[in-house]
């Protein structure tokens, strides 16, 4: 879930201005190599999530408050490029769906893309990190319409329009923001305990993703729980389930840190195909690694599927051959 940080970098070492560029680019090395460690190993992930602005700080970066978020960012970049590139090989027991490009446009390169839907001829965006959040609205020709910043505090992540009403999440802030789809204004908030990642609905409840294998149904007036989903299927447990959008009676979801969507089924939570956009992950994938896939919002007028990724350059219409029952890949073919 976790841009481009030389900005950011820059900035750091214009306030404190106290290391060389060599000894910088080696603390940047040190947060990579803590990055991969805190990822690695599960009980390490609670640091990542809790403070790892603190670690950062030990080791030089930041000795300020008003730089906290900066290093949260900076954090949150390495420790994702340090393993964006894996792919989960439990995947292999699901056939990838098919899928055809059938038109390739400009996507805005500095968006860290959260969550994504389109209405009508309007995109919905919300680009997270801290003190860069914000949510824009514009058309299928990219004219931006609208750009509002979010709270510094807040780290933006997914969001859907559901009854004239614009729902955006935070990551760990345990807010959703309910915004004027036409000013993007905040309009009400609702508070919810644990993380926030990917949101959609299906007409009749939101559907939340938090990282994990399970997926929260909410009613869209309190925001409360109704529903807990536990999405299973193949060998795979599922993890990290990211980006979501509810299209043709399946939910869409994002897995973050690989090339892969999930197609489930929002009945049982079974996993009933697997897209992998592998190809176009290294087309739009420069180094560092943390432009992930990350961003899916169905087309109505086209019956299609655009898909793009955090700070993609472009964003693609796929047309998916949409699964009927599960695509397992049995023994005897693997």
């Amino acid at each position: 879930m976790t841009c481009n940080r030389p900005l950011a970098y820059k900035a750091q070492r214009d306030t404190h201005n106290t290391a060389t560029p060599k000894a910088f680019d080696r603390k940047r090395h040190s947060v990579a190599v803590l990055g991969m460690a805190v990822l690695r190993h599960k009980w390490l992930k609670q640091l990542l999530h809790c403070g790892l602005w603190v670690t950062c700080g030990l080791l030089g970066i930041s000795h300020i408050e008003s730089n906290r978020y900066i290093t949260l960012n900076i954090a949150f970049n390495h420790a994702h490029a340090a393993v964006n590139s894996v792919s989960p090989s439990s995947l292999a027991s699901f056939k990838p769906l098919a899928y055809t490009v059938i038109q390739t446009q400009p996507h805005q390169p500095k968006a860290f893309t959260q969550g994504w839907q389109l209405e009508g001829d309007d995109f919905y965006e919300s680009s997270g990190l801290y003190r860069q959040s914000y949510v824009m609205r514009y058309s299928r020709n990219n004219t931006v319409q609208q750009k509002v910043a979010i709270p510094n505090h807040l780290f933006a992540e997914g969001l859907t329009l559901f009854n004239d009403e614009l729902y955006l999440l935070s990551w760990q802030a345990g807010r959703a923001l309910v915004l004027d789809p036409k000013t993007l204004q905040t309009k009400r908030i609702h508070r919810y305990k644990g993380e926030g990642w990917g949101l959609t609905h299906d007409g009749q409840s939101l559907i939340m993703s938090n990282g994990s294998n399970q997926l929260q149904l909410r009613h869209p007036k309190t925001f409360k729980t109704t529903q807990r989903m536990t999405v299973q299927g193949g060998t795979h447990h599922w993890q990290r389930l990211n980006e979501l959008e509810f299209a043709k009676g399946l939910i869409w979801a994002n897995i973050w840190q690989s090339p892969v969507i999930a197609a489930i089924a929002p009945s049982t939570g079974t996993v009933v195909g697997t897209i992998n956009l592998q190809e176009l992950v290294l087309a739009n994938t420069r180094s560092p690694s943390y432009q992930s896939l990350n961003g899916i919002a169905y087309d109505a007028k086209h019956d299609a599927f655009w898909v793009t990724g955090k700070q993609w350059p472009s964003r693609y219409l796929i047309k998916i051959e949409i699964p009927k029952k599960p695509i397992v890949v049995t023994k005897q073919h693997q």
